[in-house]
């Protein structure tokens, strides 16, 4: 099919199109209407949400995490324990948080038995298990622990103001017990363990101190020891002194084997204690004055002496572990009198006098920037699948025609798509006017304006200064300039679609090129399924019109109607028939505008759209120029190059193309 493959160079849906700005704030102030429906809709269901949710209180408990705390136990020392790590802040948080602090705080007594809470419960306290009623708590509390700081803050959210602000303190007072419990069970611990110990440093030292206690005998054998020694001495002074017979000297050997009896007696008692030289053998009691008895007396001192050391260091050290001991029971036993718990209640809930859900300004104000976001999205959607034709630029760019005329949008201009009614009165008032015009041959006829504030669809006659007159005008000016100036020339106004104002724009044109450029005009309504010229400029025929030509063969010229408006001859389209197109598949319209072609100068043609029937392209094959009427921002594109390239095909190629109701 001839002009197909140009389907293929554009996009028809209209998504890959570069995005203006302007076109869209355009087209967003053309359909405000919808987001302010949005808008109305999302408010409608902010207001519904506040009158239907209850309101919510929120009480709010703080508690600080300290720096240090103290360490319950420390059998080396009794340091602080440092909470300055994130990971202890976070772990305290996801403690406040567990499902079994929960359970703890729905048990207590107090909330348990609260008839605040029995209130807003369905049923029965007690007919909730435990965990039900943790489940209710986990939902209504949020812990969170506030940036940059050492607070956390529990919130509990209820109907009820006081039982938000119970369970929230009770939530941080059940935490506290809870830890007091873990640390006091591991005081008890270590003070058990600690006593234990105790009384086995105490018993190992008692028998230690009664070992050693036994020495003393050893010790009074030290002393003879030494006394002996001094009285050696002695004797060897008086007998250098003195002979052997003498009686100082006979005396002092006596006292020094007294002395000696004495230390032999005293290490008789403490020899039992030797253990380090068990197999040495008994002291002679018969020896009491030889050499052998001198080394056994002094070998059994050096065995008691090494042993009595070793006993007093056992005993010190014994009494040191014990006194070290007792001192930290002591200490246990005092730091199970209090508890440093890493948790301080800077600030206790209080029952909030006033609601935090819902929050009704902020609500609202959500619900309208919902609405303006949904209504510019579902905008910026039916924009971007919007596949008409905005601009001249994409007219002339997308279909590949020039685009001979732009007819702005006015809401001062009815859709004559749409106008039905035959009467009209604006019009008559309009031919009187232009009839007096030309009588008084006024050389300002071009801009008199009637009386009427209405303007009409002819707005050649109407508005003839206004800005849609202007662009008809061009779009006459171009058809004009087709073809050799003195030959008669014939044109057809048709469109893609219904609606498009194509009938609007043959009429006026074939007005402009009557009554403005002076040429003879004749002006066929070949619309047989909606005719709509006779509405446009108020005429009627009882001799028939296009039908009947077409039908009967008649002479035609009879059945040409004068549309008062000077060179400006109409044949309408005659009475409805039920197939227009076996009228217009023969030669009588070919012959038609043949002999019309003698008498006048411009053949203007309103025809039906061109796609989905046949009417337009049957007519495309007689009438020597095309034009293809677009309705800017409503007629599809892919129906444009459809209907563009069906006149193609038919040998019919359209000279151009008009943009009616151009936005701004």
């Amino acid at each position: 099919m001839k002009g197909a493959d140009s389907n293929n160079d554009y996009d028809v849906t209209g998504f890959g199109e570069d995005l203006d700005l302007r076109q869209i704030l355009s087209y967003a102030l053309k359909r405000a209407w919808l987001v302010a429906l949005c808008v109305f809709v999302f408010l409608l269901a902010g207001i519904s949400y506040l009158w239907i949710t209850p309101p919510i209180y929120k009480a709010v408990a703080m508690v600080e995490v300290p720096l240090e705390a103290r360490q319950l136990v420390d059998i080396d020392d009794t340091e602080s324990q440092d909470f300055r790590s994130e990971e202890i802040l976070y772990t305290i948080e996801k403690n406040l948080q567990r499902f079994s602090l929960f359970r703890r705080v729905m048990t207590r007594n107090e909330v348990k038995g609260s008839s605040l809470l029995q209130t807003w419960l369905e049923d029965p306290i007690n007919s909730y298990e435990d965990n039900e009623l943790a489940g209710m708590l986990k939902e209504w509390t949020t812990v969170k622990l506030q940036r940059d700081t050492r607070l956390i803050t529990v919130s509990v959210e209820h109907q009820s103001p006081e039982v938000a602000e119970m369970l929230a303190n009770a939530i941080v007072e059940e935490f506290i017990l809870e830890r007091v419990e873990m640390q006091s069970g591991s005081s008890a611990s270590a003070f058990e363990y600690l006593l234990q110990e105790a009384e086995k440093a105490r018993d190992k030292l008692e028998i230690s101190e009664g070992q050693l206690l036994h020495f003393q005998a050893f010790e009074d054998a030290l002393d003879l020891k030494t006394k002996i020694d001094s009285q050696k001495d002695a004797i060897l002074e008086l007998s250098q002194r003195y002979l052997d017979k003498h009686p100082k000297l006979m005396q002092a050997r006596s006292s020094l084997a007294e002395l000696n009896e004495q230390l032999y007696s005293q290490l008789m008692l403490a020899r039992p204690l030797v253990t380090t030289r068990t197999e040495s053998p008994e002291l002679d009691p018969a020896d009491h004055s030889g050499s052998e008895r001198a080394e056994r007396l002094e070998e059994e001192i050096q065995l008691l002496e090494g042993r009595f050391n070793v006993l007093s260091r056992e005993v010190e050290a014994d009494r040191v572990l014990y006194e070290s001991i007792v001192s930290r029971l002591k200490q246990t036993d005092v730091t199970k009198q209090w508890e440093m718990i890493p948790l301080q209640v800077v600030e206790p809930a209080f029952a909030p006098s006033k609601p935090s859900k819902p929050n009704k300004l902020k609500a609202l104000a959500i619900s309208v920037f919902l609405g303006g976001g949904a209504g510019l999205g579902l905008v910026f959607l039916l924009y971007a699948m919007d596949s008409s034709l905005r601009t001249v630029e994409d007219a002339a760019r997308i279909i590949g025609l020039p685009v001979i005329g732009a007819i702005p949008q006015s809401p001062r201009l009815q859709n004559p798509g749409r106008l039905k009614r035959k009467q009209n009165r604006a019009l008559a008032e309009l031919k009187a006017s232009l009839q007096k015009r030309r009588e008084t041959r006024s050389p300002d006829s071009q801009s008199v304006r009637p009386s009427s504030r209405k303007v009409e669809p002819l707005v050649i006659i109407s508005d003839p200064i206004g800005s849609a007159a202007e662009a008809l005008r061009t779009v006459r000016a171009e058809l004009g300039a087709k073809g050799a100036a003195e030959e008669p020339k014939s044109f057809l106004i048709t469109s893609a679609s219904s609606g498009e104002g194509k009938s609007f724009v043959a009429t006026n044109v074939a007005v402009s090129f009557a009554a403005e450029e002076g040429c003879k005009t004749l002006l066929i309504d070949a619309n047989l399924r909606e005719p709509i010229v006779e509405t446009l400029l108020d005429v009627t025929s009882s001799r028939g019109g296009l039908v009947e030509i077409l039908s009967d063969k008649e002479d035609w010229g009879s059945r040409v109607v004068d549309s008062g408006i000077p060179n400006l001859d109409v044949l309408l389209a005659g009475n409805m028939t039920s197939n227009p197109a076996e009228f217009l598949s023969g030669t009588g319209f070919s012959d038609l505008l043949k002999n019309a072609g003698q008498r006048y100068r411009r053949i203007v043609v309103d025809s039906t759209r061109v796609n989905g029937v046949a009417d337009a392209l049957l007519l495309a094959q007689q009438v020597r120029f095309a034009v293809l009427v677009i309705r800017a921002t409503q007629t599809p594109r892919k129906d444009i190059l459809r209907a563009r390239d069906l006149l193609t095909d038919m040998g019919c190629q359209p000279v151009g193309l008009v943009l009616n109701c151009l936005p701004a």
